[in-house]
């Protein structure tokens, strides 16, 4: 399935994206700010080595670090954790890592969140049951001091039991309270971290007595943790930063189910089929089965004759999936403080089921698949290409990473830079500054019959060098020079992959050279394939 989903975008290579409104550096430039104190919450959790006072030297290890901004820890709980006391109110609850960083000299607060490492982490990733960011007034919420009717909606059960717990039991309340009026209280974080801020910032701005505070937020790699209306209204005070193909803003119930509707499609069973069977006599051709033997001895082919014996997923309690929405469209309309559920939908499932998505503003940074360039866009959860999945494979997980956010937003800046030159910089005379060449539209997959194209440098079918021959591992074998824009195989644009030795032994393998290299033209740092023959021509893209 996810070969096929591969194949698909191969087919529709060289096409230029749609459309965006393109991202204001500025907003960029300001985001990625205090980036780089997220990113060191991530290398600091044992104080950079093993020590018998951990919290002490995680402590000692991060002052360090941001010490030359000129931020002071105001605390630091370099783990995650779990409420235990047993006359706790919030006993069993789990909290991410966070460090609390005051800079007197910019008069600024800092509370950056730590995203998924450790168990504690995992299980508040997963305890994905929606729940009610406020308690509803009939049930007391506005004898709790919340004050006046609050936009209020469904959002990720486990993200907002840590935040709860740094806001109150820990008493970021308290601390934001105290605090002089002229300072601006900043809150970042990444994945788990990202919900968890954005969550806090809502609470931050619900609360009568801080509302009026310069409070705001930002995060990388947000996750889906907010109802569509009530992710709407923190545009305006929190930015989040999605790349690519990254999965963790996607994991919504109603893509999932998009997902498995599309995964059951008869045609798509069919596909797979087809695709598994072509590959089935590649193998018993590459182990030595001949026709003779085949007739004489039938082979294992665990594919039954018909497409309707693959197993089907296992389908939950029926409900509609949402409608996907339209950045044209007029905001939905804010919830009542306690919306009935759907029709024929039990609420305990509803609370399972609530279709969440990425709040705040978001600056999306995709790959234009004409040229495999880089570029942000400013846009928001309604954005077509963030209300579905777009890869089932290992770039939806890498694309998640921090290290990918960093490597693309340097990029970003690198370019940036690079077209800045004017022809009185020093550069320019020796051919760099006003030789900045556009990056070239990447080849066509398919020929005009609708052949695959075959490698523009050997000449040979890419999956000469493969053992499996399917279109679906086609597409896979498929690769791009990133220069030229030309169709290559994995023998001539390498970039460390394993292929098959067919001059040894049955399953040997053998490992070509990475020789990929980074292209500033592009906008990322990240390595990208060149062909042989690219691989000598110096060029900025």
């Amino acid at each position: 399935f996810s070969l096929h989903h591969i194949s698909q975008n191969q087919k529709e290579m060289g096409r230029c994206a749609p459309g965006g409104s393109p991202c204001p550096p500025t907003l960029l430039q300001a985001v990625c700010q205090h980036m780089h104190v997220v990113n060191l919450l991530y290398k600091t959790m044992n104080g950079g080595q093993p020590s018998v006072m951990p919290e002490q030297e995680a402590a000692w290890f991060l002052q360090s670090l941001v010490q030359q901004d000129g931020f002071h820890i105001v605390d630091y709980r370099f783990q995650s954790g779990e409420d235990r006391r047993r006359s706790s109110k919030t006993r069993g609850v789990r909290w991410p890592a966070f460090a609390v960083l005051l800079n007197p000299k910019e008069k600024l607060l800092l509370v950056a969140v730590r995203g998924t490492q450790e168990k504690h982490d995992h299980l508040i990733d997963i305890d994905l049951a929606g729940e009610w960011l406020f308690e509803p007034p009939a049930q007391g919420a506005a004898d709790a001091g919340q004050g006046e009717p609050l936009l209020n909606g469904k959002v990720h059960r486990g993200m907002v039991k840590g935040a709860r717990f740094i806001m109150d039991t820990y008493g970021l309340r308290r601390i934001v309270a105290t605090l002089p009026e002229d300072y601006t209280v900043r809150l970042g974080g990444h994945s788990l971290g990202a919900g968890t801020v954005a969550l806090l910032l809502a609470m931050l701005k619900a609360d009568p007595k801080l509302r009026h505070r310069n409070v705001s937020g930002f995060g990388f790699g947000m996750p889906a943790c907010m109802e569509p209306q009530l992710a709407l209204s923190l545009r305006d005070s929190l930015t989040a930063v999605i790349h690519r193909e990254d999965i963790v803003p996607r994991l919504s119930f109603t893509n999932l189910v998009r997902l498995r509707e599309h995964f059951n499609n008869p045609e798509e069973k069919a596909w797979c089929k087809q695709q598994l069977e072509e590959d089935y006599q590649c193998l018993w051709k590459y182990v030595g089965w001949t026709q003779a033997a085949q007739a004489a001895e039938p082979p294992p082919n665990p594919i039954d004759a018909s497409a309707s014996s693959l197993p089907a997923l296992p389908l939950p309690p029926p409900i509609v999936p949402a409608p996907i929405l339209d950045a044209s469209s007029p905001p939905p309309p804010e919830p009542s403080a306690a919306p009935a559920p759907a029709p024929g939908v039990k609420g305990s499932f509803r609370n399972i089921a609530g279709d969440l998505v990425a709040p705040g503003r978001v600056i999306y940074l995709r790959e234009r698949s004409g040229t495999g360039e880089y570029e942000a866009v400013d846009t928001d959860c309604r954005h077509e290409e963030l209300q579905r999945i777009l890869a089932v494979s290992s770039s939806a997980l890498h694309d998640h990473n921090m290290e990918s956010y960093v490597k693309v937003i340097r990029g970003l800046h690198l370019k940036s830079r690079l077209h800045s030159f004017t022809p009185s910089d020093p550069m320019s005379a020796n051919g760099f500054g006003d030789a900045m060449p556009k990056p070239q539209m990447l080849q066509s997959s398919l020929l005009e019959d609708g052949s695959w194209r075959p490698c523009a440098v050997c000449q040979r079918d890419v999956t000469d060098i493969m053992i499996l021959k399917s279109d679906a591992h086609r597409a896979m074998a498929t690769v791009h020079c990133r220069q030229c824009g030309e169709v290559c195989c994995k023998e001539c644009a390498p970039a460390g992959d394993s292929l098959p030795d067919f001059t040894k032994e049955l399953w040997a393998v053998r490992t070509v050279k990475d020789r990929r290299m980074v292209l500033p033209g592009l906008a990322t740092l990240e390595a990208q394939r060149l062909c042989i023959r690219c691989q000598s021509i110096p060029s900025f893209c």
